[in-house]
C-alpha cells in the first residue's frame, strides 16, 4: 500500500504549531481579509536595494523599486520582468529579487531563486552566554547578512537542487511511484530496511561542517532547545525581512529569518514562516528528522520529512 508519509508528517506539524496551509483564510481568522507577505530582495545587498517589502491585503497593487549602487547595474527582476519601478499585485506570500550584476550587460545575474549559491562568507558567530558555550552563525548558510534566506538543504545532504523530493534524496531507495520504500543510512527501524542506528548526522553529511570548516556544524535538537530557552524571541523585521529575534541576558541577539521550504520544485511561505534543520533524526519515525520552526505566532522544535530542503543556521564551540 502506498505511504502517504509527506500527507502524515504535514498533519503533525500543522497539529504542533498550528500553521495552516495556503489559502484566503491563511493566518487571518476568514472572513475574507486575507494578508499576505511580499517580500522584495536584492540578489546581493552589497550591489543595490529593493523596496516594496511588506504585509499587504489580498489583491493590494504594491510598487516595487531597485536601487543599484555605484559601479552595479540593475539587470532585471527574479520573475524575467524588466520595469523598474513596477507594481505587482498580492495575491499570495511572493518573493521576488532584484538582480543587480557589475556587467551592465549581463543577461543572466545570479538569481537566488533559481541558481546555485556561491561559497557563502562566514560572517562570524555570536555568544548568547548559553550554558553549553555555544555560539550560533550569524547567517544562515549560503546568506552574507542576518537577514539574508540563503540555501536551503535536504537532511543529510551538503548540496542545493532544484527539486526536493524521495526521488532525488541521497540515503533512500523508491518504489515504481516515488514514495519513500527504504533508507539506505540513518535508520533505526526494520520497517525502512536495515538498521545502522546512527541517529546523529556525520561529519561528511553535516553541511554546516562540509562548506564552513573551523569546528561549525550544524544545530542537534536539544542545541536548538537550548537556544529557546535561553532566550526572548520576537517577531520582528531587519531591513524588511521577516523573521524571529533571539535576545540573550547578555544583550546580544540572533535573526533568524523566515525563509519558507522547499518541497518538490517550489519555495513556500518564504517571508512568513522558517524552517531550520537539527542534526538530530526522529528515531521513532527514521524518515523524519528534528527541526525549528516558526511564524509569527508560534515556534517549537518538531520532526519533519527528511526529504525537504530547509534553512541551516550553524554553531561551534566556544
Amino acid at each position: 500500500m502506498k505511504r502517504t508519509i509527506r500527507l502524515l508528517a504535514i498533519m503533525a506539524m500543522g497539529a504542533a504549531l498550528a500553521f495552516t496551509a495556503c489559502g484566503k483564510d491563511d493566518d487571518n481568522g476568514g472572513g475574507g481579509n486575507a494578508r499576505y507577505t511580499l517580500s522584495v530582495l536584492p540578489n546581493n545587498a552589497d550591489w543595490g536595494a529593493a523596496t516594496g517589502s511588506g504585509s499587504y491585503p489580498d489583491g493590494t497593487s504594491v510598487t516595487i523599486e531597485a536601487a543599484a549602487n555605484t559601479g552595479y547595474y540593475f539587470i532585471k527582476w527574479s520573475d524575467g520582468a524588466v520595469s523598474n519601478p513596477r507594481s505587482v499585485t498580492v495575491s499570495r506570500d511572493m518573493m521576488l529579487y532584484a538582480l543587480f550584476s557589475a556587467n551592465a550587460s549581463d543577461p543572466s545575474p545570479y538569481n537566488p531563486l533559481v541558481d546555485p549559491e556561491p561559497e557563502p562568507v562566514l560572517e562570524g558567530f555570536v555568544d548568547l552566554g548559553l550554558p553549553s558555550g555555544l555560539l550560533w552563525a550569524k547567517c544562515n548558510l549560503g546568506a552574507t547578512t542576518p537577514e539574508g534566506h540563503g540555501d536551503y538543504y535536504a537532511w543529510g545532504e551538503t548540496t542545493t537542487k532544484s527539486t526536493y523530493n524521495w526521488s532525488t534524496y541521497k540515503y533512500c531507495t523508491v518504489d515504481g511511484e516515488g514514495d519513500l520504500q527504504a533508507l539506505t543510512k540513518y535508520n533505526t527501524s526494520t520497517s525502512w530496511g536495515t538498521p545502522d542506528n546512527l541517529t546523529t548526522l556525520q561529519a561528511i553529511d553535516d553541511v554546516a561542517t562540509q562548506k564552513l570548516g573551523d569546528g561549525a556544524r550544524m544545530p542537534t535538537k536539544e542545541d536548538w532547545e537550548e537556544l529557546i530557552a535561553n532566550t526572548t524571541a520576537e517577531w520582528t523585521q531587519v531591513n524588511g525581512v521577516a523573521g524571529r529575534k533571539f535576545t540573550a541576558a547578555n544583550g546580544n541577539s540572533l535573526f533568524l529569518p523566515a525563509a519558507g521550504d522547499r518541497w518538490g520544485g517550489e519555495l513556500y511561505y518564504a517571508g512568513s514562516r522558517g524552517y531550520y534543520w537539527s542534526s538530530s533524526l526522529y528515531a521513532g519515525r527514521p524518515y523524519g528528522a528534528w527541526d525549528f520552526g516558526f511564524y509569527s505566532a508560534g515556534l517549537k522544535v518538531h520532526d519533519n520529512d527528511r526529504l525537504g530542503g530547509f534553512s541551516v543556521r550553524a554553531v561551534r564551540q566556544n
